[in-house]
């Protein structure tokens, strides 16, 4: 889960959404919401149901307890990371 707070919203993410079993939450990751659904939150009535809220939190604790990792992507060709040879840090400072 991850929350941000903003001068006049906050979020509430949940990170591994796909792996849920809530067909919602699931639609909206395969829509592009890349991590559920709660996304500007202006109000505390924006929440789900505490009931609701905490089957999410329980259900995403079972998830990490399982060990189930979340494909990521490396967005440098072939996986690895490079610096061009011409680069020192030197030209940073």
């Amino acid at each position: 889960m991850m929350f941000g707070a903003f001068k006049n919203h906050c979020s509430f993410s949940l990170y591994k959404a796909e792996f849920m079993t809530d067909n919602e939450i699931v639609e909206k990751v395969k829509a592009g919401k890349k991590f559920g659904f709660m996304d500007k939150l202006k109000d505390v009535s924006d929440l789900p149901a505490r009931k609701i809220l905490v089957s999410y939190i329980q259900e995403l604790m079972a998830i990490n307890e399982k060990g189930t990792k979340k494909e990521t992507k490396c967005p440098f060709e072939g996986g690895k990371s490079y610096l061009p040879a011409n680069f020192s840090i030197s030209i940073l400072f």
